[in-house]
C-alpha cells in the first residue's frame, strides 16, 4: 500500500491511498469511481485497438549501422549483397499464402510491419511481401517498417512514398553518433526524411532511444523540429536503452541521473512541453481506465510478446517471441526464441515466461508502478536486472504522475509506502 500525496495549483495538498496489487485506489476511505467517458481523448491511434491481427516480419539481423549500445548484434546473420536464391523465393511465396489464409481465418491482419536489423537491407523481399500481401488483403490492412533511415534514398525512398508505407525512424539527437550517421543533416537522406514528414504526420515517426549522450526526450523533439523545419512531429516510442553487455552499460545513462531524468520526463508531460510523446498519454489512460476495474495477470506482459492478436515470423515462417531473435537464438539460461512455424497445423507454443513471473510475483509485488511496467522486458539478462529495473522505473514512473494529474489535476509530489 501506498499513500500519493498531490499538490494542488491552489496550494493545497491531498493523499490517495493506493493499492498497487489490487490496482484500487482510494481517498479518505472512499473507493474511488471513474467514468471513463470523462478521461482525455487520446490522439494516439495505438488507443484505438484493433480486433484484427497485428504481424511483425523479422526480416533477419543485417544492418549497416553498429549502434554502440545494439542487443541484436550477436544475432547477427551473414550479410547478402544479391536478391533471395529461388528456393528463398519460393519460401516468401510460402509464407505469403499462410498468412491470407491466415487472414481469413481471423477476419483480416489490421497491420504487418518489417524489422531488422535494418529493414531496408531486405528491400526486395519488403517489395515482394508487399506486392503479393496488398493484392491479397486489400487497402485496409496497413504496412509499416522501422529502419535507421540511413538507406532512405532511390528507388527505396521513391518506392516509400509511392506505396505511403509508415515509417519509424530512429534517431537519438545529440547521441547520434553512438548509433551511426546522421540521417536527418546526411546530404543523401535529409530532403527526403524531410519529405517523409511533409506527408500525413501520423504516418512517420521518430523512435529515439535516450542513451548519455542523448538529450531528454525534449531536446530531441526540439532538434529534430528545428533541422527539419517542421511544428510538429510524433515519436513512435522513446526509452531508455536496455543494458545488456558491458558495451551498453558504458552509454547508459547512469543509474546516479535516472531520478533527475525521471523528474524532468514528469514535468515536461505534465506542462505540455512533450506532445509528440502520445504513446505516454495512451499508457496513463490505460492505467485510469483499468483503475478499480482490474489488476494485470502474472504472467501479462508490457509488450506483445505474449499478445494472441501479435504474430512475429521470419520469412521462413518460423514464429519467434520477438523481432530481436532469431529463429536459432538461445539466450544464456537456455531459453529458445522460436514458438513453432506457421505452416503447421500445431497451435504456436507460448513463449516462455518463467523469468518476468518470478520478478512480477517477486521483487515487482510491491512496486507502485507494478501496473505499468508489469515487470518490464521478459528477455532481461539476470546479470544487468538490477540496472534495467530501476531504468524502466524512471521510465513509468512519470506515466503514474500523468494519469494522477489527469485523474485530480495535482501533481504527483511523493510516494509514501504505508505497508
Amino acid at each position: 500500500m501506498y499513500n500519493l500525496i498531490l499538490r494542488h495549483s491552489d496550494g493545497g495538498k491531498s493523499i490517495l491511498e493506493y493499492n498497487e496489487e489490487n490496482h484500487e485506489m482510494t481517498q479518505a476511505g472512499r473507493r474511488l469511481s471513474l467514468d471513463a467517458a470523462e478521461l482525455p481523448a487520446c490522439k494516439d491511434a495505438r488507443w484505438q485497438c484493433s480486433e484484427k491481427l497485428s504481424v511483425r516480419i523479422s526480416l533477419g539481423k543485417r544492418c549497416n549501422f553498429h549502434c554502440a549500445y545494439c542487443h541484436q548484434e550477436k544475432w547477427r546473420d551473414r550479410a547478402r549483397k544479391r536478391l533471395p536464391e529461388d528456393a528463398e523465393k519460393k519460401d516468401l511465396a510460402r509464407l505469403v499464402h499462410a498468412l491470407v489464409k491466415l487472414a481469413q481465418e481471423h477476419g483480416g491482419i489490421g497491420d504487418i510491419q518489417f524489422w531488422g536489423g535494418e529493414a531496408l537491407m531486405y528491400f526486395e523481399e519488403i517489395r515482394y511481401l508487399h506486392a503479393e500481401l496488398s493484392k491479397a488483403l486489400g487497402p485496409e490492412t496497413l504496412f509499416f517498417l522501422a529502419t535507421n533511415g540511413a538507406l532512405m534514398h532511390g528507388e527505396r525512398f521513391r518506392w516509400v512514398m509511392e506505396h505511403d508505407i509508415r515509417v519509424s525512424l530512429s534517431w537519438d539527437g545529440k547521441g547520434q553518433f553512438l548509433r551511426g550517421e546522421d540521417i536527418l543533416r546526411s546530404p543523401k537522406t535529409a530532403a527526403n526524411i524531410r519529405a517523409l514528414f511533409a506527408r500525413d504526420p501520423e504516418k512517420t515517426s521518430l523512435a529515439p532511444v535516450i542513451t548519455s549522450k542523448s538529450g531528454s526526450m525534449k531536446e530531441i523533439c526540439a532538434e529534430a523540429k528545428t533541422i527539419l523545419g517542421v511544428e510538429e512531429l510524433r515519436l513512435t516510442d522513446a526509452s531508455l536503452v536496455v543494458v545488456v553487455d558491458e558495451a551498453s552499460r558504458n552509454v547508459a545513462v547512469p543509474a546516479s541521473d535516472l531520478p533527475a531524468y525521471s523528474r524532468c520526463l514528469h514535468k515536461d508531460l505534465l506542462s505540455g512541453n512533450l506532445p509528440e510523446a502520445q504513446w505516454a498519454y495512451t499508457e496513463a489512460l490505460v492505467f485510469l481506465r483499468d483503475l478499480n476495474v482490474r489488476s494485470f495477470p502474472v504472467g501479462a506482459t508490457r509488450c506483445f510478446a505474449a499478445s494472441p492478436k501479435t504474430l512475429t515470423v521470419d520469412m521462413h515462417g518460423n514464429i519467434l517471441t520477438c523481432q530481436n531473435f532469431s529463429a536459432s537464438s538461445v539466450d544464456e539460461e537456455g531459453e529458445k526464441h522460436l514458438l513453432g512455424t506457421i505452416f503447421s497445423s500445431r497451435p504456436k507454443k507460448s513463449p516462455d515466461l518463467h523469468r518476468l513471473k518470478e520478478r512480477q510475483t517477486g521483487r515487482c509485488r510491491h512496486c507502485v508502478v507494478r501496473q505499468i511496467c508489469k515487470g518490464g522486458c521478459p528477455y532481461w539478462s539476470k546479470t544487468y536486472l538490477d540496472y534495467n529495473c530501476k531504468a524502466y522505473h524512471a521510465q513509468t514512473f512519470p506515466l503514474l504522475g500523468l494519469a494522477l494529474h489527469m485523474l485530480t489535476g495535482g501533481v504527483l509530489a511523493e510516494v509514501v509506502r504505508t505497508h
